[in-house]
């Protein structure tokens, strides 16, 4: 698995509450909000939240948050990651479940952001 840059900040204790789902993380409901916190406090955007229950037969989507289609990047790091979490606790706030679930956080740098294709400078 290739590690993105949230996965390189987040301490081995709290990753091994997750569980790896192809190159991201399934975090359990316990941790997310720890996790969003070393994203923000790393200046690490989280584009979008998506909410899993655990079946015998693998991940089975609940609810995706779809906010990263209103809000764009306009030239300012910091507010764009600073949106971004509000966005993600709003949406995990919403959608709140217990054992048997988790959230994968899809995160991006700031270089993250730029070289994936992501950035303003990659749109057509």
């Amino acid at each position: 698995m290739s590690e993105r840059a949230l996965d390189l900040l987040i301490p081995e204790a709290l990753k091994r509450t997750g569980r790896p789902n192809g190159a991201e993380w399934v975090y359990p409901p316990s941790v997310v909000r720890e996790v969003l916190e070393i994203a923000g406090r790393n200046r690490i955007a989280v584009l979008g939240v998506e909410l899993f229950r655990y079946t015998e037969s693998g991940l089975l989507t609940v609810a995706m948050s779809g906010y990263d289609y209103a809000v764009t990047y306009e030239g300012d790091w910091d507010a764009f990651v600073s949106k971004n979490r509000q966005l993600a606790l709003e949406f995990i706030a919403e959608n709140q479940e217990g054992a048997g679930y988790g959230y994968i956080l899809t995160t991006a740098s700031q270089d993250e952001f730029h070289s994936g294709g992501l950035g303003p400078d990659n749109h057509a």
